[in-house]
């Protein structure tokens, strides 16, 4: 995630005036820390390893369903994910937050470092 101020310019093109902090933190950390619990329960409960070669069908559907599966993590207290053979695990949002906890971090720092560089600049 970088935070950014914009400055509007003509015909609907922004340009960049101040950027700081890690531009590939974001969303997808995010998708990453889902597909990974969702991966170890898979295999650990059901056998189920999404990185072995001759899974990889079930491979790509975790992946195309990690997104849904976040937005509905921030509406309600579980989801479930249902492997093409019918196995059923869930995540919970607490899971997913423990999880998370390193990139939130991580966010946090980029604030703290962004704020210092712009009471800086206002001095």
């Amino acid at each position: 995630m970088a935070i950014s101020w914009f400055a509007t310019l003509e015909d609907n093109v922004f340009k960049v005036k101040i950027s700081h902090g890690e531009t590939l933190l974001g969303g997808r950390d995010f998708d990453k820390v889902i597909y990974k619990l969702v991966a170890t329960q898979l295999r650990d409960l059901h056998n189920i390893d999404v990185e072995s070669p001759n899974q990889r069908k079930e491979k790509k559907n975790l992946v195309r369903r990690v997104t849904g599966m976040k937005e509905k993590l921030s509406k309600q207290q579980s989801v479930q994910y249902k492997a093409k053979s019918k196995q059923l695990v869930t995540l919970s949002v607490g899971e997913y937050e423990r999880e998370c906890e390193d990139i939130k971090m991580r966010m946090e720092q980029l604030f703290r470092e962004f704020d210092q560089h712009m009471r800086a600049k206002q001095l």
